[in-house]
């Protein structure tokens, strides 16, 4: 069961996401459309609590069209807080996508574990 969430007023596109749990301390968040300074603080709640209490979190920006420099923060700072935490993060994200381009440019790359897809993400969680 997918939960479906976005920032209060936001646009159709903009700020959406969509949690889901495809197994036992695994969750997966899709970033769907737009998300700016306007949404990243709803998402960086979201995201900093799916941390605590969970193996492993796929951030997955597959269908994430956009993405600025208030989200890069936030996924460093995820990054680091799941260290601490001793979970595992991973971004899912296409090397073809200007999300991809935007996370080799910012570095975050060399920070995180990226993988393509979403199944990747999962191969050593969920059978």
């Amino acid at each position: 069961m997918a939960e479906v969430g976005a920032t209060d007023g936001a646009v159709p596109g903009q700020g959406a996401y969509r949690i889901l749990r495809p197994g036992a301390g695994v969750v997966v968040v899709e970033l769907l459309g737009e998300h700016d300074l306007d949404t990243t603080p709803q998402l960086r709640k979201v995201v900093f609590s799916l941390i605590d209490g969970h193996e492993l979190v796929v951030l997955d920006l597959a269908e994430a069209e956009f993405i600025d420099s208030s989200v890069l923060l936030m996924i460093v700072q995820a990054h680091r807080l799941a260290v601490e935490g001793n979970t595992q993060l991973r971004l899912v994200v296409d090397d073809s996508t200007l999300v991809y381009r935007v996370l080799e440019m910012s570095k975050v790359l060399e920070r995180c574990d990226v993988v393509p897809t979403r199944a990747h993400a999962l191969a050593d969680h969920v059978g």
